[in-house]
């Protein structure tokens, strides 16, 4: 969601904010099923449609989540 928002909001004459860079997702390695949702949301195009788009997204990315912690996060007792 904040690299489309960033996106968008440089075209729009955004000229500076604060960023963490290391996880700064490109634009263009967004897969295009998922930023059109997250474009739907952000400017809200569709409003009847923002939950079930929000949804989707949060499963999307979730997911995704999930499995980048999986693969790198040591297991520690609590």
């Amino acid at each position: 969601m904040h690299a489309v928002f960033l996106y968008h909001a440089i075209r729009a004459g955004m000229d500076m904010g604060i960023v963490n860079a290391g996880q700064l997702i490109s634009y263009e390695d967004i897969p295009a099923d998922l930023r059109e949702r997250v474009e739907d949301v952000l400017p809200a195009r569709r409003p009847r449609d923002t939950s079930s788009r929000t949804r989707g997204a949060d499963r999307e990315m979730v997911g995704k989540g999930m499995q980048e912690m999986g693969s790198s996060r040591e297991e520690t007792p609590i």
